[in-house]
Order: structure tokens, then C-alpha cells, then sequence
């Protein structure tokens, strides 16, 4: 016979899986969620797992909400340490979510900033509309992932149980939710101090914490100290290998409270010990810990608000071979916010960014949008077609509720989704992907027809791929290239580089070539142009690194793209060459007082590491890299 405190009703949910009961079972006792009296643990554990497994399978199993009207998992606050009546965690099913006896609908967690709270969620983020399974746990004051005033324990104080354990309390959700027959990936989107705790448990990721992928806006990864907070699951640093986890990273470049240059911050306390790293430090962390490459793709996106704030932001993409993702952007002008109805190359931060990040985690992990695959020398069915249509019956291979419509809601990124027989989007929806443009269906090797072409604009791709031999061309065969698109999205045409010329025309399609070279009428490569001859082989002989008409730096070159500190009409040749204030060649040598702006330590020498990015950064005063750290930037190439 026993005598125990009562077990909490956690089993009101049944599960097909009595490994993760069993698990589960084991968790909360390890957690001394019971009181026995006269039995010793492992007796008890051998009593209450068959019981409690059996409570699971007999009862109900994960049940949906109306929109906005989110459950409430009350059992998991009582069964981890340091929370109190704070705590509460709402849990957001749609109907689409719990057709089966378990979901595999993924599983996203909602976290809220330092002093924020859970209310809201339900209302904003749209899981319902997008066939996911939302998680909002409220925080005490917070997450603990660093010094907080309210705090009974020291920082580094493993053992200490007054504190919340954000490691062992959003294990005991998932462990839960598992119960519950909710299977699908894990994903944290968090902001601020949440986008803190994302990095942090991603870093702990494993079979406590099986975190597929996590959203984290206006933070980075700490790099010191190396743990911190009660529990196991709080070190503040991935290991050096790990459950593979995918990152999207959005920081404001002007934030003062956490710093784009990383360093400390006054949410510290004072407390030293705790440093951040840069954001792109971060990044090359969570790059070496998922076996992916450094050397990333990069391209400029438009990022806007509803309070008329436009600028640029620098997107970043680190190649990944197994289905990882990950992504960087630094949003120029932001600072801890970016403003309402706030959106990057048209698509808003708070949630579309996110949803297009996970959705493209779930279909297979590719990086952006992925280029479109060269067609075949087949005719196609739809393009061309007068009965052009989407197929009614198409549906994405993860849920079904993905049909052409839904397609339609982002063709950029959605018309690469393929249905569960491998038929993209592409070919099912083309109505909604826009593949009902009028051409000819009789294509040639190359994938297009010989109408959709212009006469000159195929003379001048055939001359750039050959040996140039002919001079005689007329300048009026300098066209854009209305194949040509940004490796990014096919919708980044010649007519999208001619809304910002200045920023895009650097921008290069999946084969390399640059939107200088693609829509040169465009970029304003056809001025004074007296040949083929001439315009081609500036092209084809000038390193891209350097040349006019290729990836430009905004330090060099012509009218399009100069500097606001040199003139953009000039009368001397010799001018457009040089910098401004100097008569003659200058000598090759970096400025040993340059810094970068958001860290002394970003000298020339940190410059020379990744030139091809860093030479556009600036100095606190305004002075970019590519002036002062003329060695770095290969000043000899300047033109």
C-alpha cells in the first residue's frame, strides 16, 4: 500500500506512443513531482509507469480551439522549479491539426520579450491560417538567460532551485505536447530577451530539446560566460556538434541596447562576465556547429514600414548541404524595433518572414528561394497555353490545405513547394505561379522560345559567351536581358532592378551574372557605349570584384552608383579614376586608425578577411573600409 500527494491530471490526452509516455512518466518523477512514503523510487517508478501509461491511452487525445481562444496547459507550470503564479502556458490547435489520432503539424513556441507577456498571440499569429501548432509560454519577468534583478541565485549557480530552469520548463512542454500526440517539428520564434532564449535552447538542442529550427529577432548569441542559470540544459554556446538547427536571424544595425557589433549590454546589470558576440560571429558559430560553408550569398532587400521608414537590408545566406538553413539579415536604420507594419523585400517580419523560413525548413530545407530549374527542350503543357489553369486537385506534400490558393498568397516562395508525387507548384498552379505568360510552346536548348527572345538581346548573350570577334554593332543593341533574374526570386527582373538600380544592380542570378551585365540598360551601361566589342569585353576582362560593370562597390565607378562624397558629373578622366583628393595614384596602404562602427576591433586586418563583404562597412565618423583600407579592399584593381 502507498500514501502520495496527489499525481497532477496531466493524462486527458491519450498517445500512440508508450516510449514517450514512459519517458515522460520518467521525467516527472525525476522531477519529484510525488510524495511516497515507505517506497524507494525505483519501486515506485516500476508501480506508476504501467498506471500512468495506462491513464494516457484511456483518455482523449490533442484537441483543437476555435482561432483566439487558445487552451491552457496548466500541469507543466507545477512541475518545474522556479515558477510561480505567473506561469501559464496556452496552447493554440487548429482544426487542420488533429485530423489523425497524432499531428504532424510543427509545433511553434511564441516568445516574448524581457517584461512582456503571452497575451496576444492567439489574436496575432495567424497558426490557424497556416496549419501550425502555436505554443505561448509567459515568462517570470522574462527569461532567465542572464542576470536578472529578480533572481534568489547567483548567476552561476547550477544548482539552484528557486530560479526558473527555462531548459527543464521547456522540456517538460515538449514531453507534454508529445503526450498529447502533437509530433511535428519544433520551432522558437522569439524577440529580444525570447530571441535570447531561442538561441539558448537551440544550443542545448537533443532529445530533451528537439528544436528543428528557431526565428530570433534583435539578438545574438552570447559568447560569454559558457553556461549560465539552474539546471543542464543552460549553456549559453552550441557544442562543437549537435542535432543539426536551423537559424534565421533579423537585428537592426543601429541598436543601441543589443548591439549588431556585439559587446556588452546594459541588460547585464553591470555584470561583465556576459558578452555578446556580433551578429555575424553568430551566425558563423551557428554555421561551424551545423557543418555549413562561411562564405555566404549576399544580396541587398528593401525593408519599409508603415511609418514611411524605407531602407536597405543586407541578406544573408550561408550554403548548406543537408537541408539546414540558415539566415542573416541586417536591417539598415533599424534599431530594437523595426517599426509597424514592418516588412523586408515585401514580406512582414511579424510573421510572414518567419512562416516562408519554417515552411521552407519543412519542404527540404532550401536557402531563399531557390533558383528555378533550366526547363526542358520538351514542350510545355501549361506555359504557352490558352487553357491555362491551376489543377483543383494539387496540394502540397505536408498538408492539404496547401492548394493553389494558397500558393497564390506568396507564389515567390511557394511555387517551388512540390505536391507528395514530386509535381511542383510550378506546374500544378500555373495560373497562380504565373506561368501563363504569352509564348510560344516549341522551345529551343536553352528553354526558350525563339519569340519570347528579342532579336538583339540574343545576339548580345551569344557574342558575351563566345570569343568576341565582331565590333560593328549599333549601341542601340544595348537591352536588358528579359531572362535574366535574381538567384533569389524569379520576380527580381530587369523591371525590379529599375525600382532601386543604385542597390540592385550588384545583385547576380543562380549562374553568376550580374544585373550590370543582365539588364545593362537598366543599370545605365549602355551610355556611351560605341560597340559590342567594347561593352563586352570590359565585361568579360574586369575581375567582378572591381569592374564598372559588374559588382560595384558604392565607393567606385560611375553616376549610378557614386558615393554622396564625390561628384557624380565630372569632366576629367583622370577624376573618376582617383579619389577626389588625390592627384595622382595613391599608394596602396591601409589606415592602421581605422575602425569599424560597431567594434574596435574590426581593423583592416579583420577587413582583409572577408573583403568582398566588409570593405562597404563604415567607421563611426562615416569613412568606409574601401577608402581607408585600400590594402585590403585590393586597391591595385581600382579602376
Amino acid at each position: 500500500s502507498f500514501a502520495f500527494a496527489p499525481i497532477p491530471a496531466l493524462f486527458s490526452y491519450s498517445s500512440p506512443d508508450p516510449d514517450s509516455i514512459a519517458l515522460h512518466c520518467n521525467n516527472l518523477i525525476d522531477l519529484k513531482l510525488y510524495s511516497p512514503i515507505a517506497i524507494g523510487a525505483q519501486d515506485m517508478k516500476q508501480v506508476l509507469l504501467p498506471l500512468m501509461a495506462l491513464a494516457a491511452f484511456e483518455a482523449a487525445a490533442l484537441t483543437s480551439n476555435p482561432e483566439g481562444s487558445p487552451q491552457i496547459m496548466s500541469n507543466v507550470c507545477s512541475a518545474t522549479p522556479g515558477r510561480t503564479e505567473k506561469c501559464e502556458v496556452e496552447l493554440d490547435v487548429p482544426a487542420s491539426c488533429v485530423a489523425g489520432v497524432a499531428s504532424s503539424c510543427p509545433v511553434v513556441f511564441f516568445l516574448h520579450g524581457a517584461g512582456g507577456t503571452n497575451r496576444g498571440f492567439a489574436q496575432a499569429s495567424t497558426v490557424h491560417d497556416h496549419g501550425l501548432i502555436g505554443v505561448y509560454p509567459q515568462g517570470e519577468d522574462g527569461w532567465n538567460t542572464g542576470p536578472k534583478s529578480s533572481n534568489l541565485c547567483d548567476w552561476d549557480d547550477f544548482e539552484c532551485t528557486s530560479d526558473p530552469d527555462e531548459g527543464a520548463f521547456f522540456s517538460a512542454i515538449i514531453a507534454e505536447l508529445r503526450i498529447l500526440g502533437a509530433n511535428g517539428n519544433v520551432y522558437l520564434i522569439g524577440n529580444s530577451n525570447g530571441a535570447a532564449l531561442a538561441h539558448r535552447l537551440a544550443a542545448n538542442a537533443g532529445d530533451d530539446l528537439p528544436i528543428t529550427g528557431i526565428v530570433t529577432k534583435v539578438t545574438q548569441l552570447l559568447a560569454s560566460p559558457p553556461r549560465s542559470g539552474p539546471g543542464v540544459l543552460n549553456h549559453n554556446q552550441p557544442p562543437s556538434d549537435g542535432p543539426r538547427v536551423s537559424v534565421l536571424n533579423i537585428m537592426g544595425v543601429e541598436d543601441r541596447l543589443i548591439p549588431y557589433g556585439g559587446g556588452t549590454s546594459s541588460v547585464f546589470g553591470g555584470v561583465s562576465e556576459f558578452q555578446l558576440m556580433s551578429s555575424l560571429d553568430s551566425m558563423v558559430t551557428w554555421v561551424g556547429y551545423n557543418g555549413c560553408s562561411a562564405d555566404p550569398f549576399v544580396e541587398v532587400v528593401d525593408y519599409t514600414t508603415t511609418d514611411s521608414v524605407s531602407d536597405e537590408a543586407t541578406f544573408y545566406t550561408y550554403p548548406c548541404s543537408d537541408g539546414t538553413i540558415l539566415e542573416h539579415y541586417a536591417v539598415g536604420g533599424a534599431g530594437h524595433s523595426f517599426g509597424r507594419g514592418a516588412t523586408l523585400d515585401g514580406v512582414s517580419i511579424d510573421y510572414g518572414v518567419a512562416f516562408d523560413f519554417i515552411d521552407r525548413v519543412e519542404e527540404g530545407g532550401a536557402s531563399g528561394p531557390p533558383a528555378p530549374s533550366p526547363p526542358q527542350s520538351t514542350p510545355s503543357p501549361t506555359r504557352g497555353s490558352e487553357g491555362c489553369e491551376d489543377d483543383p486537385t494539387w496540394t502540397g506534400r505536408f498538408n492539404t490545405d496547401h492548394d493553389c490558393d494558397y500558393v497564390s498568397a506568396n507564389p515567390e516562395i511557394r511555387c517551388y513547394w512540390e505536391s507528395s508525387d514530386g509535381t511542383k507548384a510550378s506546374e500544378g498552379c500555373a495560373l497562380s505561379c504565373g506561368m501563363c505568360e504569352e509564348i510560344t510552346t516549341t522551345t529551343s536548348s536553352t528553354g526558350y522560345s525563339t519569340t519570347e527572345i528579342p532579336e538583339e538581346t540574343t545576339a548580345m548573350t551569344t557574342t558575351e559567351s563566345t570569343e568576341v570577334t565582331t565590333s560593328s554593332a549599333p549601341p542601340a543593341q544595348c537591352e536588358d536581358d528579359v531572362t535574366w533574374n535574381g538567384k533569389f526570386s524569379i520576380a527580381h527582373d530587369c523591371d525590379y532592378i529599375a525600382l532601386n538600380p543604385a542597390a540592385r544592380c550588384v545583385w547576380t542570378s543562380s549562374d553568376g551574372k550580374t544585373a550590370y551585365d543582365g539588364c545593362p540598360k537598366t543599370c545605365g551601361e549602355c551610355e556611351g557605349a560605341t560597340s559590342t566589342e567594347a561593352t563586352t569585353t570590359e565585361a568579360t576582362t574586369v575581375p567582378e570584384t572591381t569592374s564598372e560593370t559588374t559588382t560595384v562597390p558604392e565607393t567606385t565607378s560611375d553616376a549610378t552608383t557614386v558615393p554622396e562624397t564625390t561628384p557624380e558629373a565630372t569632366t576629367s578622366s583622370e577624376v573618376t579614376t582617383v579619389p577626389e583628393t588625390t592627384t595622382g595614384v595613391p599608394a596602396c596602404v591601409d589606415d592602421p586608425s581605422w575602425r569599424g562602427k560597431f567594434n574596435d576591433s574590426h581593423d583592416c586586418a579583420y577587413v582583409s578577411l572577408a573583403p568582398q563583404f566588409r570593405c562597404y562597412w563604415e567607421s563611426s565618423d562615416g569613412t568606409k573600409a574601401s577608402e581607408a583600407c585600400e590594402q585590403a579592399c585590393d586597391c591595385t584593381s581600382r579602376r
